[in-house]
Order: structure tokens, then C-alpha cells, then sequence
């Protein structure tokens, strides 16, 4: 721990804990958010993939990214959370019938930056309760 008065004695840092405290200011919130966008990219697309009993139907999604959103982690055990709001379309194929549907999504996710040996350094990553909104 780093004593806080600047004319007083400082303690100090174990190697663990100054490569720590390295890794956070590395990784301040908008860099870990340009990250992130970069890396989801602007448009995503799946599928087509078979739905339905004995895959008779396909689906389709195209989602386009909007502004990567993060903040520091109240939970001691995460560094930081993500959420990626993506504006989604759907279109299900049933035989020559095709519905459409329309909604927006946030992917979430917690970052913990740490140091676990020589030239390694892992970022982990944990899903948090998926939530969905449609507009009305």
C-alpha cells in the first residue's frame, strides 16, 4: 500500500502488487471500451442456422453495435463491466413464410485484469444476467 501523504515514508509495493495496479491504469474504462468495439466490430451476422422441431426452420440475425459502455466494478473480485447495447434483427424461415422481428439486446460482461507469470497476462472474462428490451 502506498502511504497518501507525500512528504511522509512510503511503504512498499510487493512486485504482485505494483504489476497490479500497472495493469488497472493500463486499462482505464476508454481504452478497455475501444478495445471491445473494435473487436465486436460495427455489424454482426449469424446464421442461417436451423430452428425449429427437426430444424424445418432457419434463422437469421444482423445486429449493428452501438456505444461500448464501461465502468468500474463495485465487486472486488472484477476490474470492470461492459455492456454492448446491439440494435437486432430476426428473420425466421418457415417454408416460404418469413417473420420478422425487431428488439435491442446488451451483451454484459466483468473484466478482471491479473498477472499470472512471466509474459502472460490473462483477461478474464464473466457473463453477468442477460437482459433484452424491445421498443415498443
Amino acid at each position: 500500500m502506498v502511504d497518501d501523504d507525500p512528504g511522509g515514508p512510503m511503504s512498499e509495493l510487493t512486485p504482485e502488487e505494483f504489476t497490479q495496479l500497472v495493469l488497472i491504469a493500463a486499462g482505464p474504462p476508454n481504452r478497455v471500451g475501444e478495445v471491445v468495439a473494435r473487436l465486436v466490430g460495427e455489424h454482426i451476422t449469424i446464421g442461417p442456422i436451423a430452428v425449429g422441431p427437426g430444424g424445418m426452420g432457419s434463422a437469421t440475425a444482423w445486429g449493428t453495435r452501438g456505444q461500448v459502455h464501461v465502468a468500474s466494478c463495485l465487486d472486488a473480485d472484477w476490474h470492470q463491466r461492459v455492456t454492448v447495447p446491439i440494435a437486432l434483427r430476426v428473420d425466421v424461415r418457415l417454408g416460404k413464410r418469413v417473420v420478422g422481428y425487431r428488439g435491442a439486446v446488451q451483451v454484459q460482461s466483468r473484466f478482471r485484469c491479473g498477472w499470472t507469470g512471466r509474459a502472460r497476462c490473462p483477461l478474464t472474462s464473466r457473463k453477468c444476467k442477460p437482459t433484452t428490451s424491445v421498443p415498443p
